[in-house]
Formats: structure tokens, C-alpha cells, sequence
């Protein structure tokens, strides 16, 4: 019980944020606008086997082993092509003959702006305020923008393992395969969300 120090998967490394905010009379009004900005580095994830490799009971958590080439025989695709999954993870140590270690990968950077203005009118004691935001307005303007994507419990299973005879073999899974899809989209953050509002100050 003697657990080596790592990543934790909650660690940002890298975060900009930027805020701005004006107001401007109009006529009896005044208008407020706003905008914020967060740009940060994805979250640390790892590369695990989808199978019990170590037999100790159970599945989806062994850290995975980067074969030599040669060293396995790869299914469901080739030697190559786990090469390419794992070297295009943005990861900083990754090499065969290694086990990769853990959170050793970073999730896709993520933008992400909001933009808010406000009309506020007053009428007598009373000063009722006509907002309108909209969340994720990159998206507003290229469906491309303001993406959000994530691997689940911060892992990829790329491969299954099997042993025949003391020989491995690698199965590889749906992310690693050429065409395969690395990381899940949260769809609800990766589209822009507009809300008009009606607050009454007295």
C-alpha cells in the first residue's frame, strides 16, 4: 500500500481566462455588455486494457503495455495502427516496451465564451432589467468551436488481452481502430444556449 505520486484527474494545466464588461447610457436606459472568456488544457486521462490482465479480479483498470513490434500479435487491426492511437493522444511519455503511465495523456484544449447584455430602465422606484445571454457563443458562429470532449473516467480501454502458450495478443477496441472515435462529446457544453430574462429590482 505504498501508491506512487501521479496526476490527479481533476488537474488543470493550464487555464486563461479572460472577462470584460461596459456600460453605456441610452435615452433614460442604461445598457451593460459582457463577455467571458475560459480557455484551458483538457484533463489528464490514461491508457488502460479493457480486459483483466493481471488477473486480480477485476477489469478496464491495468494501466496498458506499449508491445515492442513483434512482441504481440494485433487483432481487430495492426501493430501500426495502435502506433498511431497511442502517439496521437497528446501524451508526454509514451514509448514501447513501457507500460504507459498513468495520466500520462491530456484531453483536447477547450475554449468557451459567454457574452451577456443588459437593459435596465427605470420606472419610478422600480428598475426592471431586460438581459439576454448566450452560452458558448463560438458555437454560435462555427459549429466547430467551442467543442467539448472528454474521455469517460478520465481512461481509454484500447485493447483487450489474451495469452496463448506465453504468447500476447491484442484485440484492439473500437477508439483504436483507423476511423475510431477517441473521445465522447458532452453535447449539452459543445452548443451555444441563449436565454432572455426579465429581473425586477425595488
Amino acid at each position: 500500500n505504498n501508491p506512487p505520486l501521479s496526476t490527479s484527474n481533476f488537474d488543470v494545466q493550464h487555464r486563461i481566462t479572460l472577462a470584460a464588461t461596459y456600460t453605456f447610457p441610452l435615452r433614460a436606459a442604461n445598457v451593460t455588455t459582457s463577455m467571458y472568456y475560459n480557455g484551458q488544457s483538457g484533463r489528464p486521462y490514461s491508457y488502460n486494457f479493457g480486459s483483466d490482465v493481471n488477473n486480480h479480479g477485476s477489469s478496464t483498470n491495468d494501466l496498458l503495455y506499449y508491445p515492442l513490434e513483434g512482441e504481440v500479435t494485433v487483432t481487430n487491426g495492426t501493430y501500426q495502427d495502435l502506433v498511431n492511437f497511442l502517439e496521437a493522444g497528446g501524451c508526454s511519455d509514451v514509448e514501447p516496451g513501457q507500460i504507459v503511465e498513468r495520466n500520462t495523456c491530456r484531453m483536447p484544449w477547450t475554449n468557451s465564451m459567454d457574452f451577456h447584455v443588459g437593459v435596465d430602465v427605470p420606472i419610478g422606484r422600480f428598475r426592471p432589467e431586460f438581459t439576454f445571454d448566450v452560452q458558448n457563443l463560438l458555437n454560435l458562429f462555427n459549429r466547430e468551436w467551442g467543442q467539448v470532449e472528454y474521455a469517460v473516467f478520465n481512461d481509454i480501454l484500447v485493447s483487450n488481452a489474451t495469452v496463448t502458450n506465453g504468447q500476447y495478443s491484442y484485440s484492439l477496441n473500437a477508439p483504436a481502430r483507423p476511423g475510431g472515435v477517441r473521445y465522447t462529446r458532452d453535447d449539452l457544453r459543445s452548443r451555444w444556449q441563449a436565454q432572455f430574462g426579465f429581473p425586477v429590482r425595488f
